[in-house]
């Protein structure tokens, strides 16, 4: 790409990081300041004192801090931190550790984890301008960088949590892999093992377009297939963690399935679409049907990556998104949020103006409702 479009679509990226994430903290910190009524009476507050930060710090965020705090713990029947992955809770233990000196420990933490989360924000977006380009070109990118940073279910990305760190290795393993820098690409999908549990999804897709290279695009050398091969370590230290401390490599598995209820089944979508009629809130109606129609927009999103032949970014869509939907409705907008391949291909579909500011015209009060109702404790997840 030039430099000139290039240098463009950085600022474009850095346009879209600033004002959505200024916005939504400044609408977040009145929110809290005019209302300061939680909606759950059980939620602690992590920086009362302190309420631009203290929104972000909300429901996960504790389980992370307890990882820090206290290392895994794991009680059988009850919800335990052994469902949570190690690698968000060390850096925000690490870049907050500077900090101790001013505020307690915890409160350190969760000022660590924000600027974790956001610099990952920013990286994820920057490096999605260089790789949209080369997939869906120039015009379409600057839409898609738009599109996620003002998704329903962005406000995640400025949250302590691991979506944006998430976002930001599976963007930079797919730029460096269509670099063919094939070791970087690695290392970045294995620590994505390390983070969370579909993390696993960023390996399987990037070995999907590292077949699909080999096969068609000229032969790759043995460097690049041992770094492939080793992609799974990350991920396997962690597993032989938890077998060390209790005895079982997929413990997170495990209790995912019976104490937190994320057993994998196709029923969990019908039991949505039921209680979209069901429910007696507003809210969350609101949200499952979001929810829902972001499902439903991957997977067509997917599909037309695949028939475009983006088989990599493809699988990791629609590999993600089926694993999220069997999984239950609870988390299906935050699963959706880091899905880049299918803001690119959205890129594609919005030139028009009109579509493009249709879809703002919905997302954007969404997302300052959302937002106002995590900041208070509220039920999204």
């Amino acid at each position: 790409m030039p430099p000139g479009p290039q240098r463009s679509l950085q600022r474009e990226a850095l346009a879209a990081f600033f004002v959505s994430r200024g916005g939504l903290f400044l609408f977040a910190w009145l929110g809290l300041l005019l209302a300061p009524e939680m909606w759950n009476d059980a939620g602690w507050r992590a920086l009362p004192d302190k309420l631009w930060l203290d929104a972000w710090a909300r429901w996960d965020s504790g389980w992370y801090w307890g990882i820090a705090r206290d290392g895994y713990n794991y009680t059988p029947g009850r919800e335990s931190n052994v469902n949570f992955f190690p690698l968000y809770p060390l850096l925000s233990w690490l870049v907050g550790a500077p900090f101790r000196w001013l505020l307690s420990a915890e409160q350190a933490f969760y000022l660590g984890g924000w600027l974790v989360s956001l610099t990952a924000f920013l990286l994820a977006l920057l490096g999605l301008a260089r790789l949209g380009e080369q997939v869906v070109g120039s015009a379409a990118t600057r839409r898609a960088l738009w599109l996620l940073a003002l998704f329903p279910l962005s406000l995640f990305f400025g949250a302590c949590y691991t979506e944006s760190v998430f976002l930001a290795l599976g963007v930079w393993a797919f730029r460096f892999a269509k670099q063919d820098r094939w070791p970087l690409a690695a290392l970045l999908a294995g620590l994505a093992g390390a983070l969370r549990m579909p993390g696993a999804l960023v390996g399987i897709a990037l070995g999907v377009e590292f077949l699909w290279h080999r096969r068609w695009r000229g032969p790759t050398g043995l460097r690049d297939t041992v770094a492939m091969a080793l992609m799974p370590v990350p991920l396997g230290l962690h597993c032989l963690h938890l077998y060390l401390q209790f005895g079982d490599p997929l413990l997170f598995v495990h209790t995912a399935t019976t104490t937190w209820g994320r057993k994998v089944t196709p029923w969990h979508m019908v039991i949505a679409v039921r209680d979209v009629f069901g429910t007696h809130s507003q809210i969350d109606r609101l949200k499952l049907l979001t929810y829902l129609t972001g499902t439903a927009g991957v997977f067509a999103l997917g599909l037309r990556l695949l028939w475009r032949r983006e088989v990599g970014l493809a699988t990791f869509a629609l590999a993600s998104m089926t694993l999220a939907a069997l999984s239950g409705a609870d988390s299906l907008g935050r699963y959706a949020s880091v899905l880049f391949p299918a803001f690119l291909e959205l890129g594609l579909l919005t030139a028009a103006p009109w579509s493009f500011r249709l879809y703002l015209a919905f997302a954007v009060p969404l997302l300052l409702l959302f937002t106002h109702v995590f900041a208070h404790w509220g039920p999204i997840f």
